[in-house]
Parts: C-alpha cells; structure tokens; sequence
C-alpha cells in the first residue's frame, strides 16, 4: 500500500513498470474531498521489483444535463470538477445568452439548479461554462481581546499558506490552511502580540 498526496478534486493515474520502459496504468483516484488517499496495487507480488510514477489526468470540460419534470420544472444538472465554480447561461434565439446561476461543487461532482424562469418560454437553450478562478483574499480582524483574526477566501479543495513579516521584506509562513468544506477559513495568529507591527499575505500552495 502507498499513499497518494495531490489536490483535492483533482484525478490521477497510477503507473507501474518493472524495467523503467514499460508503464501500464495499475489503478485510477480521485481525491474528492481530501489531499491524500491510500491505494494497494493487487498485483505488487507478481514482480521482483516494481517501480511506480503518478500522472495528473487533465481536467474535462463541465457537461450540463437538463432534466424537465412531470410539472414542467427544468431542472440543470451540472457535473465537473470539485472545487471549481460554473455559470449556467440560457437564451431562446441563440444569439443573446443570460447567466440564469452560478454553482459551486463543494462535496460533489456535480448539482442541480432549477431554471425558475423557464416556463415563461416557449423554446429556452443552455450552456455552462467554468468559472475563472480568483486569487485568494485576506481580511485581518482584531477583536476586543487584540487577538488577531485572518480570514482566508478562496476556492474550496484548495490550500493556501498564510505569511506574516514585521519589516515588510523578511517573510515567514505562519500558518497553512485547506478549505474543506468552505471558501472561507479563519486563522488565530497567537504570535501577533509579539510585534508592534505585523503585516499578512496569503498565496496558494502549488
């Protein structure tokens, strides 16, 4: 058994040779809500060595399935990467297209939106396209008690590193965080009242 470190909503290909020419693909993960998973190669013990390798398989593009129930509703169905954000855009002539909503895959690799306006149409067509990602935002909070509060946003499945420096040219990570479950985490810096001053960045970890 090994473990597999990558990041979160991302897929990848194991591969395994015994002569470092011939790779064949021995298993598949996807790290669907977290960073790391376990995977145990059945046929290990049929070689006298083995070497392995990982490979990242590329993302694909979001697919939009719409559904239309037994009351007429449409409901859109958008299915692609965990952690990545959608926008679902309608028109009824092909020529002007209108965002009807956004989605954001937190925990899962796809959901549903209900098109509310849909029933006023007589024909009504659909794309999805994905969302650019945004850099990361810190807001800096100090309560009552002086305790210093990061926020960190950014986008979920993604980790980032929170760095602190007291001239402005000397910087040390403080801190690293992962946004599970959330596009926002706080971070207490408990060393803050060492410092006169303190100053914070934050940046995404490869």
């Amino acid at each position: 058994m090994f473990r597999i470190t990558g990041q979160t909503g991302h897929t990848y290909e194991i591969l395994a040779t015994a002569d470092l020419s011939n790779w064949s693909v021995v298993g598949t993960v996807a790290l669907a809500r977290k960073d790391a998973v376990n995977f145990i190669e059945a046929n290990a013990s049929d070689h006298l060595s083995r070497f392995y390798r990982l490979l990242e398989i590329p993302d694909t593009p979001p697919r939009l399935q719409v559904l239309i129930l037994p009351n007429k509703q449409v409901v859109l169905r958008v299915a692609g990467q965990i952690g990545h954000s959608y926008e679902i855009l309608a028109t009824t002539d092909l020529s002007t297209w209108n965002t009807v909503g956004t989605v954001t895959l937190a925990t899962s690799d796809s959901v549903n939106l209900i098109d509310t306006n849909a029933a006023g149409q007589s024909s009504r067509f659909y794309r999805v396209r994905e969302i650019p990602e945004t850099p990361p935002r810190l807001q800096v909070h100090i309560p009552p008690k002086k305790q210093v509060v990061l926020q960190i946003n950014g986008h979920v499945g993604h980790t980032y590193e929170i760095l602190a420096t007291a001239n402005l040219t000397n910087w040390r990570v403080i801190g690293i965080v992962t946004l599970a479950g959330s596009d926002a985490v706080r971070f207490i810096d408990s060393n803050a009242s060492d410092y006169s001053s303190r100053f914070y960045r934050v940046r995404e970890v490869p």
